[in-house]
This record gives C-alpha cells, sequence and structure tokens, in this order.
C-alpha cells in the first residue's frame, strides 16, 4: 500500500512537472528573444511626431506621401523585428506581461487622445512634439515593465 502512493506520488510529480515544461515552451516566445535596441523609445518619439504633422500639417498630397514614408518607416521596423528576434510571439501570454501590455493599449489611446485634443486646441506642432516626448516616453517605460514581468515569468517557469 505503501508503495502505491508513493508511485502515485512520482507520477503526480513527473505530470505536473510535463505541465510545468509543457507552459515554459508555449511562454519561451514572449520571454526569449533578444532586448530592444537603444534606439527604439526614440524611433517611437520620430515616428510618433511625424505622423501627427503628416496627418495634421501637410495638405492632400503631402499627407498622403508623409503617411507612405510612414508605412515604409514601419516595414522596415517589422523587417528589422523578424530579423533581430527570429520570431513573433504565439501563443498564450504570461499573466506576468498581461499588465506591461495593457498598460501600453492604454497608454497609446491616452496619447492619441492628447495629440487631438492638442492638435485641435493649440497647434499641430505643439501636438507633434508633446505626442513624440509622450509615445518616446510610454515605449520605454513598457520595454522597462515588459523586462521586469518576463523576468518574474522566467523565475515563476524555472
Amino acid at each position: 500500500m505503501e508503495t502505491s502512493r508513493t508511485h502515485d506520488g512520482r507520477e503526480r510529480e513527473a505530470a505536473l512537472q510535463q505541465l510545468q515544461d509543457i507552459e515554459r515552451a508555449q511562454a519561451a516566445t514572449w520571454l526569449d528573444h533578444p532586448a530592444t535596441p537603444w534606439w527604439w523609445a526614440p524611433y517611437f518619439a520620430v515616428w510618433s511626431g511625424a505622423l501627427v504633422l503628416s496627418v495634421g500639417y501637410l495638405p492632400g498630397w503631402g499627407s498622403a506621401l508623409g503617411n507612405l514614408a510612414l508605412v515604409a518607416a514601419s516595414a522596415f521596423l517589422i523587417g528589422y523585428q523578424r530579423r533581430h528576434r527570429g520570431t513573433w510571439p504565439t501563443g498564450d501570454v504570461p499573466q506576468e506581461l498581461h499588465r506591461p501590455l495593457w498598460m501600453l493599449l492604454v497608454g497609446a489611446v491616452a496619447v492619441m487622445a492628447a495629440a487631438t485634443a492638442l492638435g485641435f486646441l493649440v497647434s499641430v506642432w505643439v501636438s507633434a512634439v508633446v505626442t513624440g516626448v509622450l509615445a518616446g516616453l510610454l515605449v520605454w517605460r513598457y520595454e522597462r515593465d515588459y523586462a521586469r514581468a518576463a523576468e518574474r515569468a522566467r523565475r515563476r517557469l524555472g
């Protein structure tokens, strides 16, 4: 009887270890990637300010060409990330990363609202500068919070 309980305990431990291994493997694309480069937050600051100017200041074809240039810059960034990381994250997001991801989304909406309000109430140039600064700070903060949360997830998953 004692042997049966010991055997059941080992099976349970083995099953729990397998589940943890599966969770670790699923989280790998979210947790195991190179750090973003130093220019990441400044890139988003400049890009965001340029978007405000393109939409709010350039007339007609100028706006279209400005937006096309911003799309090209985004395509460059996506290509860079694919080469740098090797893959995009897939699967379930580890619990620890939920907060940084939500804060990035909420922050982006807040920056967009501030850009719109400043563009209408003050000037497009002021909006572009403030938007660039806010977007840069938002991305910097997100990267910092993401790195901390990813480290907590790595510790939890072993």
